[in-house]
């Protein structure tokens, strides 16, 4: 959790300016129910719903944990369109009616009207033949937006799923290899992107078990999101434990059940479990624990750094305080803590990087948390000193340096 790099971007964004007129076209529609025109009212009601079934699908008041935003924008752009078709035909009614400026054109403007139709229709129907199953949209995805990202990490999910169930080992060696470029390419155009690196690493261990890749692109996919499921089995994979760290969970949590007053083999279960990215059941564990002993600063840590990464970061933020107040000399508490506190308050943070730091000046996560707090405050020169000087210690395979190398690219340019 305290490694994960920014992604603040400097400058003006043209997706930015997009957001900020649909704001200002809801308010305009809204504004339609002051009115006592019967077209302002109809643009009122059809924006209220567009806006509501917007809220429905938007994961704001309610996570429905559904992705694939085409499918599910569906129904909110219908009442938009049809919008845009009254706006349309009120139009064409006023400025092509006989006797108007357009009158001599009105064919013409129902001709290209019609086209238009016709147009988007055959997109339609032809965009649904890409629904067909999962593999052939994401193939198409990748085809129509090759320059993305998470498309391509998509794809290559696909044809690893396929390759896993393939028994020829030669067809197998081909798909994996076919993977392994659509995540390079994934890679290259964002490389802190954690489960790509997990999914590469795990192709490269099954295309070459002596690869040492493999092992690396796991580990800075940990580097960036501490606990990664993905990432965590690969390392095991790698390292021939995960049969191993499996029955070793299912004996701590048989233990526990047997004795559940042990706090020290809880403390150990909720270690594992956290460990191997579980992270809602660790924190239940943790919660047993802190009721046990409110006052153990190692639980407290724990206890908020598992918060943190199922989301709930307002608990999270006086958890690790409170694990500070009883051992202050505690850096990977200031460094978390640090992270927490980018959001709301960015002086605080720099604080407790530079004591995280000070505590832990080798530790190349921290020197990380604190670069991102200097560019956080305005101090990017600084930051760029410590990322050349974290740059120097990392050697030319590790897949690390992509990440930080555009980390420095991107601050460079916003200095400029």
């Amino acid at each position: 959790m305290a490694s994960r790099l920014s992604t603040r971007a400097g400058g003006f964004e043209p997706i930015t300016a997009l957001g900020l007129v649909t704001v200002l076209a809801a308010i305009v529609g809204l504004v339609g129910y002051t009115r006592r025109n019967v077209n302002w009212r109809c643009a009122a009601t059809l924006t209220a719903i567009s806006i509501a079934s917007y809220l429905l699908i938007s994961n704001s008041f309610l996570l429905i944990g559904v992705s694939v935003g085409e499918r599910l924008m569906y129904w909110p752009s219908v009442p938009v369109l049809l919008l845009v078709a009254c706006g349309a035909v009120h139009i064409y009614r006023r400025e092509a009616s006989p006797g108007q400026r357009l009158a001599r054109s009105a064919r013409v403007l129902r001709i290209l009207g019609l086209a238009t139709l016709l147009a988007l229709g055959v997109r339609t129907a032809v965009r649904n033949t890409d629904w067909a199953d999962t593999f052939t949209l994401a193939r198409r995805d990748v085809v129509t937006h090759p320059r993305s990202a998470h498309l391509n990490r998509g794809l290559a999910f696909e044809l690893f799923d396929v390759a896993m169930h393939m028994r020829d080992a030669k067809t197998r060696s081909i798909q994996f290899h076919q993977v392994d470029q659509l995540l390079e390419r994934a890679l290259k155009i964002e490389p802190a992107y954690p489960s790509a690196l997990a999914l590469r690493a795990q192709v490269r261990y099954l295309l070459d078990r002596q690869d040492p890749q493999a092992q690396r692109l796991a580990e800075t996919a940990l580097r960036i999101e501490p606990h990664n499921r993905d990432a965590l089995r690969v390392l095991a994979q790698i390292k021939g434990g995960i049969a191993a760290v499996d029955a070793r969970l299912g004996d701590l949590r048989r233990r526990v059940e047997g004795d559940p007053d042990d706090q020290a083999l809880r403390l150990e279960y909720a270690r594992a479990l956290l460990g191997l990215g579980q992270s809602d059941d660790a924190r239940e564990q943790f919660e047993l624990l802190r009721q046990a002993d409110p006052d153990d600063p190692e639980v407290l840590r724990l206890l908020g750094e598992t918060l943190a990464l199922v989301g709930r970061v307002d608990e999270a933020r006086p958890m690790l305080a409170a694990a500070l107040e009883r051992n202050p000399e505690d850096w990977r508490a200031h460094a978390n803590l640090s992270k927490l506190l980018a959001d709301v308050d960015p002086a605080t943070c720099l604080q407790h990087a530079q004591w995280a730091y000070e505590l832990q000046p080798n530790d190349r996560q921290v020197a990380i948390n604190l670069a991102e707090a200097l560019v956080l405050n305005q101090q990017r020169g600084a930051a760029l000193k410590l990322y050349a000087a974290i740059r120097r210690q990392i050697g030319l395979g590790d897949p690390y340096r992509a990440i930080l190398d555009e980390r420095i690219a991107r601050i460079k340019s916003e200095m400029e």
